[in-house]
């Protein structure tokens, strides 16, 4: 992001809601301490007398399966990860890379159609200079797919190091905070209201009526992506996601949270700073607040819900700064890495699937992609 110096003022500015932080979570308690305790006890006999292999759900520190190779190709997580850096930066090659079409808002819509949302028709996006949302619309195959930007993706539309280029860097971290501390800020809503309408819009088309539906999100985009998939039952693959936190969860049904398995499928870095963290103990800290929280004091804890994979960093294992920052962007270099290693130690599953995929056009395309990103951009 171009604003730097801006995040400690955000920080700073979120440090007054932290008193109303704890009556917010403590309000979302869904059963009595007594009730929770009688659970917990019942889990515990059945895991240590009964020996029943129990998987006890945590919202944030969810049950996570490893992301196998098989499992990148099967998902298309290479392909939404891609997607992701597409809308990010506004560069439509990410999106060649994967085979799919970035739809330039202006061949589907005027001004007139958006004026009274405060959204505005870019070239490569729809995009509001007020709150930061920003969406892309892509058709991959038989697929329409929406993808939400990430905090700072707005560095692409506006003027680096403008008064407006700082004003979204810190407005992006207040509502990310927000989202933790138990608030629902108001682009979450922004982005469920302009989805509704912008595939309202599209099915009317003939080119879009037959396409199914799927949207996507990296970092804070993922986060809006959850929010929206599951308020609407529609389907959505994110990366390295931002939890969603209790305020924006008992805005949807809980049944859609319950079964969010059915809707949200999460890839995630190992030691990633947002959704698997290991910095100085955090990690165990937060599993730990986690467990008190949830199957004690049955209090909401922020969560990513949905079905939920860990893939290794390509980094080494040190969590300094720059290495944060890396796990949480190169997270398809990640996935291509966990490819090499099975292509190396022969270790596959489905092989014809596999090598099938491995020697095609596409997966050449996305590895060179990312070899340009990783060699000309940082």
């Amino acid at each position: 992001m171009s604003s730097v110096l801006s995040y400690p003022g955000a920080l700073a500015y979120n440090v007054k809601e932290i008193p109303s932080f704890f009556l917010r979570y403590v309000g979302s308690k869904s059963t009595s301490c007594f009730e929770a305790l009688q659970n917990l006890i019942s889990d515990l006999f059945k895991k240590n007398v009964c020996g029943h292999d129990l998987k006890i759900n945590l919202p944030w520190t969810k049950n996570v399966e490893r992301l196998s190779s098989e499992t990148i190709i099967s998902e298309n997580f290479l392909v939404y990860g891609c997607l992701n850096a597409a809308i990010h930066k506004s560069d439509n090659s990410w999106a060649e890379c994967v085979d799919a079409k970035m739809i330039s808002p202006k061949t589907i819509f005027n001004e007139d159609d958006l004026n009274t949302s405060g959204i505005q028709i870019r070239e490569n996006c729809f995009f509001d200079p007020k709150s930061g949302l920003k969406i892309g619309v892509f058709i991959r195959e038989n697929t329409l797919i929406l993808a939400y930007g990430a905090m700072g993706s707005h560095s692409s539309e506006v003027a680096e190091n403008s008064e407006l280029d700082k004003k979204l860097d810190w407005q992006g971290i207040q509502n990310g905070t927000k989202n933790l501390f138990g608030i629902t800020p108001a682009i979450y809503h922004q982005a469920e209201e302009f989805t509704g309408f912008l595939l309202t819009k599209l099915k009317a088309k003939d080119s879009f009526e037959k396409l199914d539906t799927h949207l996507t999100g990296q970092c804070f985009g993922g986060s809006l992506a959850t929010y929206v998939a599951l308020k609407k039952g529609l389907k959505a693959t994110c990366v390295n996601s931002l939890p969603i936190g209790a305020g924006l969860q008992k805005e949807i049904d809980s049944d859609r949270i319950t079964n969010a398995d059915q809707y949200i499928t999460h890839a995630i870095s190992n030691g990633d700073l947002f959704a698997n963290c290991k910095v100085f103990f955090i990690g165990r800290i937060v599993r730990l607040i986690d467990f008190l929280c949830t199957r004690i004091l049955c209090i909401k804890t922020p969560g990513n819900f949905g079905k939920v994979y860990q893939v290794q960093n390509e980094c080494s294992m040190f969590y300094g700064p720059k290495k944060l920052i890396k796990v949480h962007q190169l997270i398809v270099s990640s996935m291509l890495q966990e490819i090499f290693n099975r292509i190396e130690d022969g270790n596959i599953e489905n092989k014809k699937q596999f090598d099938e995929f491995v020697n095609s056009a596409l997966f050449q395309k996305i590895k060179s992609r990312v070899e340009r990103y990783k060699t000309q951009e940082g």
